[in-house]
């Protein structure tokens, strides 16, 4: 699978005299060593990146991803976690445009006072069009 502008980025970078190395010259991570090293910050991160960004449009997301996401959160109960269970009910067409409202209007009345754990941003003076915190 080819990623957006991989390429093109690498090309340019090379071309400034970076060397690029690929994640896969580091050998492969056991499933111990991601469990052992997985944050809540990282199933947001997973969430995010999935259903408010593009590749939810692009109907292009990690099901096993988000899945795995939702099985660490399980006994999360909190408003950015209820939010991305809508969204992904949404995604998933579970419930109608109706029904979605209705769950984001009780979630409104219920909202304690939050920040999302993971909004994206590294560098604030950067702007990366192909994520939308606000989905």
């Amino acid at each position: 699978m080819e990623l957006f502008h991989k390429n093109d980025i690498e090309k340019n970078l090379k071309e400034k005299g970076y060397e690029i190395i690929q994640p896969s010259s580091f050998g492969e991570i056991s499933e111990k060593e991601i469990r052992d090293n997985f944050k809540k910050q990282d199933a947001f991160a997973i969430l995010s990146f999935n259903l408010l960004g593009m590749q939810s449009y692009l109907e292009k997301v990690n099901i096993q991803l988000i899945n795995s996401a939702f099985d660490y959160l399980k006994d999360d109960h909190s408003s950015e976690t209820e939010f991305f269970r809508i969204k992904y009910n949404i995604y998933q067409k579970n419930i109608s445009s109706k029904e979605a409202i209705n769950r984001y209007n009780a979630l409104l009345n219920n909202l304690e006072e939050q920040q999302f754990s993971w909004n994206g941003v590294k560098n604030k003076s950067r702007i990366v069009f192909l994520f939308s915190p606000f989905g």
